[in-house]
C-alpha cells in the first residue's frame, strides 16, 4: 500500500462516526486542486466507498484535467463533479449545496510576488462570489473558509505562539502583502455576511503543512530542503533561527472535517501544528536521511515565529497532534524514495 492510500485510510479511521453526519450530502469545495482539495478529496471518495454516503463533491477549478489530482483512490460511485470555472467568475443556479470548503488562492510566494493583483482578486472576488452563491442555498449547513495565519503579521512582533486574537497591522511594504490583506479582507466580509445574513461561516487561519500533496516546485523552506536532499545537494540555510511547524496531512483532514461539522457559525480557529521547530534543526533533520550532503549555515537576517497557538481548537473539539514531526519527515522521505 503506498504512503498516501495509508494516509487515507488513517484520515478515516481518525474521522470515524462523523463521517456518518455528512450521509446525502452536497459539497463544494473550492482549490481543489491544490494542497488542502488533494488531501480531502480522496478521503472523503473513500468514506464513500467504505460506507454507501451518498455524497456528491462538486469542485470548482480553472484545471483542464482535474481528474488527474485523483486517481490514487477508485471513485467507485462516481461522486466527483467538476466545475469548469475561474473562481472569480464562479456562479449556479443548479447547485443545492449543504457544505462549503472555500480553499481557492495560490499560496507559491514567487507567484504572489509577481503576481500581487491577481492573488488579491482571486481572494476577495472569489470569496464575494461565493458568498452571493451562499445565499441561494436553503440547506447550507456549514461555509468553511480556508484563510492564513499571515493574516496578522504577529510573527513579525513577538517569538510567542499565534493567537486567533494576536491580530498586528500588515506591513504594505511586504511583497506578499496582497495574500496577506486579500485573506484579512475575505475575513471581514465573510463575518460581514455571517452577521447580516446568517450564513454558517467557520474561518480556519492556517499555517504550515507536510505530507505527499507538497508541491516541492513552491519557494518554500520545507520545499527546498527537500528539493536538496532529493537532488544530493548542500542545504543553505539563509535564515536558520526562523520558527516554523508542521502539520502532517492526515492531522489536517482530520481536523478540517471536525471544524466544518461542529464549529459554531462565526468563529476562528487555527490550523496547524504547535510543534515549533527552527528552520536549521528542520534540515539537520532532513540531513539524518541522506549523508552525503551537509549543512551551510549563514547568519540570520530574520529570525521570524510563525506558529500557532491552538488552545482553542483543542478545547473546543478535543482535537490533537497524531503525527509528530519526526514521524512526518519520515513518512514524506521514504513516499520520495518510493
Amino acid at each position: 500500500m503506498t504512503r498516501i492510500k495509508k494516509d487515507i485510510d488513517e484520515v478515516f479511521k481518525l474521522i470515524g462516526e462523523d463521517w456518518d453526519i455528512l450521509k446525502n450530502s452536497n459539497i463544494l469545495i473550492s482549490g481543489g486542486t491544490g494542497f488542502f482539495g488533494r488531501a480531502i478529496i480522496p478521503s472523503m471518495i473513500h468514506a464513500n466507498n467504505l460506507k454507501n454516503l451518498n455524497l456528491k463533491i462538486y469542485l470548482i477549478s480553472r484545471d483542464e484535467n482535474p481528474h488527474n489530482h485523483f486517481e490514487t483512490i477508485k471513485d467507485h460511485y462516481g461522486i466527483l463533479r467538476f466545475i469548469k470555472s475561474d473562481i472569480r467568475n464562479f456562479s449556479s443556479k443548479d447547485l443545492n449545496i449543504n457544505y462549503i470548503i472555500h480553499a481557492a488562492t495560490n499560496s507559491d510566494s514567487e507567484f504572489i510576488k509577481n503576481n500581487p493583483k491577481l492573488t488579491l482578486e482571486t481572494i476577495v472576488i472569489g470569496t464575494r462570489k461565493l458568498l452571493e452563491f451562499s445565499l441561494t442555498q436553503k440547506k447550507l449547513k456549514s461555509f468553511l473558509f480556508i484563510s492564513s495565519g499571515a493574516v496578522n503579521s504577529a510573527n513579525k512582533i513577538h517569538n510567542t505562539p499565534i493567537s486567533e486574537t494576536d491580530i498586528y497591522s500588515v506591513d504594505t511594504n511586504d511583497q506578499l502583502f496582497s495574500y496577506s490583506s486579500g485573506k484579512k479582507t475575505a475575513e471581514k466580509y465573510l463575518m460581514e455576511y455571517h452577521q447580516k445574513h446568517n450564513i454558517p461561516i467557520k474561518i480556519f487561519r492556517g499555517f504550515t503543512f507536510i505530507g505527499p500533496q507538497i508541491n516541492l516546485n513552491q519557494k518554500l523552506a520545507l520545499t527546498y530542503l527537500l528539493s536538496c536532499f532529493l537532488k544530493n545537494e548542500d542545504i543553505i540555510v539563509l535564515n536558520p533561527e526562523c520558527k516554523r511547524s508542521y502539520m502532517y496531512t492526515t492531522d489536517l483532514v482530520n481536523w478540517i472535517i471536525k471544524g466544518m461539522l461542529y464549529a459554531k457559525s462565526g468563529t476562528i480557529y487555527n490550523l496547524g501544528s504547535d510543534e515549533e521547530i527552527s528552520i536549521k534543526d528542520l534540515a539537520k533533520k532532513i540531513l539524518k536521511y541522506n549523508d552525503k550532503i551537509k549543512l551551510i549555515e549563514n547568519e540570520s537576517i530574520s529570525n521570524d515565529y510563525y506558529v500557532p497557538d491552538l488552545k482553542s481548537i483543542k478545547k473546543e473539539f478535543g482535537l490533537e497532534i497524531t503525527v509528530s514531526l519526526d514521524e512526518s519527515i519520515n513518512r514524506l522521505v521514504n513516499y520520495f524514495r518510493e
